[in-house]
């Protein structure tokens, strides 16, 4: 798998995000996934409650990403209502 770029990296137009959980130092955290739209990596981050999805959205708009699909997952809030 290709390592994964900076955060600050560029992105391409159409992404997919999705949630998982990995263990961190022996701990399951909550992390959220950016994947091309063949299912490659680009990007991970961590989330969890509290999390600013709002903000990490309109940080991938500056990225270059223009749509995303998402999952109904309520804990995108509604920062998947209003982000454009």
């Amino acid at each position: 798998m290709a390592p994964i770029p900076a955060s600050q990296a560029g992105l391409l137009a159409w992404l997919k995000v999705d949630e998982t959980w990995l263990s961190i130092g022996g701990v399951k955290r909550p992390v959220v996934v950016v994947l091309d739209p063949k299912g490659e990596r680009l990007d991970l981050c961590l989330s969890g409650l509290g999390f600013d999805w709002g903000g990490w959205f309109t940080g991938l708009v500056k990225r270059g990403a223009r749509v995303l699909m998402i999952d109904d997952d309520p804990v995108y809030g509604l920062a998947r209502c209003s982000w454009s």
